[in-house]
């Protein structure tokens, strides 16, 4: 890869998000801190120069992997679900969203525990954690679909969202720990706990 080729040129752009791409399920696999720029630059296969071109430290390469997986999650859920406008309905459809994507996508909900590590470091070059990202969604979800009755709480929809991210974030952990790598039971207990939060949250008005 020539210097010249930065992200702002189509090969440029390629090679970047190729890096983000191999990046992303290094971190996944192995933690931000066991990682090492090495592990990266070999399984993408370009030269230490290259990866460094784009990416002057590990630290900002992590933060890239979260923006940019960031950015990807909240195009989808705009064009898949808010479009909808239907509280009810997206609030369904990003529960079922989110448990596809974490089947489907080994490194998408690792990036959260990426930022949460990397903002353990003193490396850390800022930028706030993706579930803060989820966390807006699902409460605007919740604002909107309580004003038209359609789904009924109490209290603050942040504090609502804040608990509903925190159960999935929390269920992905303990069946991590529990059962490694075995997506059935993630999908299995990932679904009841869609069950509960409709229970819960759906209007019986």
């Amino acid at each position: 890869m020539e210097f010249g080729d930065t992200g702002s040129t189509p090969k440029g752009a390629a090679t970047r998000n190729e890096i983000l791409r191999v990046a992303a399920d290094v971190f996944a696999s192995k933690g931000f801190e066991q990682t090492r720029m090495d592990d990266i630059i070999r399984e993408v296969g370009l030269t230490k120069g290259a990866i460094y071109f784009h990416f002057s430290s590990k630290a900002m390469l992590a933060q890239a992997v979260v923006d940019e997986q960031k950015s990807r999650w909240l195009r989808r859920v705009q064009e898949e679900i808010l479009s909808k406008n239907n509280p009810l309905e997206e609030l369904r459809s990003l529960g079922e969203f989110m448990v596809r994507t974490v089947l489907s996508d080994s490194s998408a909900w690792g990036v959260v525990h990426l930022a949460n590590q990397l903002a353990s470091t003193k490396e850390h070059p800022g930028g706030a954690s993706p579930l803060a990202a989820w966390v807006d969604l699902v409460a605007g979800i919740l604002q909107r679909g309580r004003a038209s009755g359609v789904l009924a709480f109490s209290g603050d929809p942040g504090d609502a969202a804040t608990v509903i991210v925190a159960a999935f974030d929390g269920l992905k952990s303990v069946t991590d720990a529990l059962d490694p790598k075995d997506l059935d039971a993630f999908e299995r207990r990932a679904n009841l706990l869609l069950q509960f939060l409709e229970q819960q949250f759906i209007s019986s008005q």
